[in-house]
Parts: C-alpha cells; structure tokens; sequence
C-alpha cells in the first residue's frame, strides 16, 4: 500500500480561544472515528480505503507521520491527502510522546 501524505495541519492553541469547539469536534469524530493510542517511541499503521480522507485529532502527546516526516502536537488536527481511488493507502505515525487522539477516515472531510 502507498502512504497516506499530509494536505495540511490546522493548529489550536490547548486550553486557548477555539479549544472548546475542537473538544465539541472531537466527541464528534469519537462516535464516528476510533480512539488511538501509542505508547512513545512506537509506530502504528492503519489503512485507508480508496478513495477515501483521513482525519487526525491529537489530544494528547506528540507524534510524527511517516512519509513527510510532519509532527503534531495537542490541540492539532491533521488532514491528509485523499487515498488514491482503486487502491487503498497506509497511514502510519510514530508517537514521540505518549499519544492519544481520533482517527476517523470516509468520503467526505470532517474539517473544512
């Protein structure tokens, strides 16, 4: 499977101006998406349908995405480059800190 690349990070300053509607948005990308967890120093890979985006929201730790190398933190929310249609993609990430966050993948962008 190829990498899933990242199209843009939208950063929110924790416990700052605009923190509140992130914690709305993340209960909701929590009942659509899957709470991830990776202790540090570890890397998980996940699979992306065809066609399909991806969405990470970080709320807790550090962690890094391979194929570009980009790092987020608390408070990001990172979207990737929609997965190529007839052919899935692999996101993986490797957590510098201890990492909880959503990852909530379909056809249509949770974020604008």
């Amino acid at each position: 499977m190829t990498p899933l690349f990242v199209e843009r990070v939208a950063r929110n300053e924790p416990h700052g101006g605009g923190y509140e509607q992130f914690e709305q948005r993340y209960r909701e990308a929590l009942a659509r998406g899957r709470e991830v967890r990776i202790d540090a120093g570890r890397r998980a890979e996940y699979d992306v349908p065809a066609g399909e985006l991806a969405v990470v929201y970080v709320m807790e730790g550090a962690v890094r995405f391979e194929g570009d190398d980009t790092g987020a933190g608390p408070g990001d929310v990172v979207i990737f480059k929609r997965a190529q249609p007839g052919e899935g993609a692999r996101l993986a990430m490797e957590a510098d800190m201890p990492f909880v966050g959503i990852l909530e993948t379909g056809a249509e962008s949770p974020v604008q």
